[in-house]
């Protein structure tokens, strides 16, 4: 993906700024030629204007709140250069620091826990570019605080590498009262890169939301390949983002653990593609997590032992699935693979999730074991056979099926003996779903879930429809004589609206298609 790296309206931004004085900083003309002979001369509130430039210098806002710092050419030509050899920004209090790219900075003597970014009392950062930082943890911003949130937007993070967590930002402690710390929106987080746990972001302590950002690449040997939170205090909301071949150990894209007074996690509105791990290949949650999981895309997730897409462990509180379409996720292990879209060991309950080609050894879609399962209003379509059922149980303190659909599954192939399950009623086996267009998800599902258009709300997918009614070559919603009359009259021709099958020849072939689709299109 490119580096959303943009130049724009930093000098509105800064207009809007609280008020204080303005110092200005380029390399002639100006106040200053140094941020920070800037900063030192600034006092709280003030405003400081940095023109387009590359700044090979650390910078110290300790001492100063509420300071604004902005890149006024925008962080394309406004650059602070570490060099490998030094920090870049220790942020003061409630600091505004917008419109730069950070790059190549290292911790030195002077500061030996320098990242790109330091912040211990909140502050917002916009418009930045986070690029080949290093650090012993949260190489482009490591902060904490308890007073004052810090909010992240708009921000690139890009090559960021961490010898321990975070590779990318690494936020410890929660806000005093209990609201949320960390807020991080429309960002950015390409191949970052842990020595341990959050290849992009770790997070311990803080309550937390995460909107509308992309996840791409970035990886850790241990626990979430792009988001790793532990010993939350509050809660965590994970709402409308995409998360795209992230690697870890357990929990490719997220993992979770809440081992102090139990943790609540929602990931709402999500796509999950190609993340990998050993377990829980998407979302992992364990120790004391209660998650819910509503709305979200998984799709062509890989778990080598277990849980292709999603995975919870026997310490974890109950994980709420709904609303979410699994497809083509793997537990690829042939020999110990457990749950080829989910594989937990707590208790779990599925609603009106529909779940299409998975693979694994054990429970081809969902291996359930320990605590007690519900699973309802769901449907499964299957590309695969195999010598396990779609759902396997083993070890489950018990299970509840209730109105639930397998197309064109048998029972033996879908639940197998399921000794321990509680038949709820309404399930159907070997059901004919309806797929106008073949691609292995029945029409209702690709209307629900938006795969599919359905204009006319007739339950069929609009490309069907259209396809369906290629016989009428008036337009007029009918397959009549005016139809027909107009394929006659172009017989044997090779450019013309009545070479319905569009070979290059109005003939019989063509006929058949009309006379089959005559009368009122559906």
């Amino acid at each position: 993906m490119k580096m959303r790296c943009m130049a724009g309206l930093v000098a509105l931004v800064a207009a809007s700024a609280a008020a204080g004085e303005t110092i200005t900083v380029c390399a002639s003309g100006c106040d200053h030629t140094s941020i920070q002979d800037a900063v030192d001369a600034a006092s709280n509130g003030d405003v400081i204007q940095v023109g387009a430039g590359i700044y090979r210098e650390s910078i110290d806002m300790h001492n100063v709140q509420e300071v604004t710092l902005v890149g006024m050419a925008g962080p394309e030509l406004t650059v602070i250069d570490g060099e490998n050899i030094r920090y870049g920004i220790l942020a003061g209090q409630n600091s505004l620091i917008e419109g730069f790219t950070i790059k190549n900075c290292a911790p030195d003597q002077k500061f030996s826990y320098g990242s790109a970014l330091t912040s211990g009392g909140g502050g917002t950062v916009r418009n930045c570019c986070f690029v080949d930082n290093q650090n012993e943890s949260g190489a482009a911003i490591y902060a904490w605080s308890y007073d004052s949130p810090l909010l992240i937007e708009d921000c690139t993070f890009v090559g960021n590498k961490s010898d321990q967590n975070g590779g990318a930002i690494n936020y410890r402690e929660y806000m005093k009262d209990g609201s949320e710390a960390l807020i991080i929106r429309r960002s950015h987080f390409e191949n970052n890169e842990s020595g341990n746990d959050g290849g992009a972001i770790r997070m311990e302590y803080p309550a937390s939301r995460i909107e509308d950002c992309t996840f791409v690449g970035n990886s850790c040997p241990d626990d979430g390949g792009a988001i790793y939170a532990t010993e939350m205090k509050g809660e965590t909301n994970i709402l409308n983002c995409h998360f795209e071949e992230n690697v870890a150990y357990s929990g490719g894209a997220i993992a979770t653990s809440a081992p102090l007074d139990g943790y609540l996690i929602n990931i709402r509105g999500c796509s999950f593609h190609a993340n990998r791990a050993e377990e829980a290949g998407a979302v992992g949650v364990a120790y004391e997590t209660t998650t819910y999981i509503e709305n979200c895309l998984f799709q062509d997730n890989v778990a080598i032992l277990q849980a292709g897409a999603v995975g919870a462990r026997y310490d974890a509180r109950t994980t709420y699935l709904t609303d979410c379409l699994f497809i083509d996720n793997t537990a690829s292990d042939s020999d110990l693979g457990f749950g080829g879209d989910i594989a937990v060991q707590n208790t779990i309950r599925i609603t009106r999730c529909h779940f299409n080609g998975s693979t694994a050894r054990f429970g081809r879609s969902i291996s359930l074991r320990g605590g007690t399962h519900v699973l309802e209003a769901c449907s499964f379509a299957s590309k695969t056979t195999g010598s396990t059922p779609l759902i396997k149980s083993d070890g489950a303190v018990g299970w509840t099926l209730r109105d639930t659909t397998f197309c064109a599954i048998d029972e033996e192939n879908a639940i197998g003996d399921a000794e321990d399950m509680s038949d709820g009623g309404g399930n159907v086996f070997e059901a004919d779903c309806p797929d106008c267009n073949t691609d292995g998800i029945p029409d209702d599902v690709a209307i629900r879930f938006g795969i599919e258009e359905d204009s006319d709300g007739d339950g069929v997918p609009d490309e069907c429809d259209e396809a369906e009614c290629d016989a009428d070559l008036t337009g007029d919603g009918l397959v009549d004589g005016a139809d027909l009359n107009i394929l006659l009259g172009d017989w044997g021709q090779s450019a013309s609206v009545a070479d319905i099958t569009e070979d290059g020849l109005v003939d019989g072939a063509d006929l058949n298609i009309l006379l089959g689709a005559w009368g009122v299109c559906p």
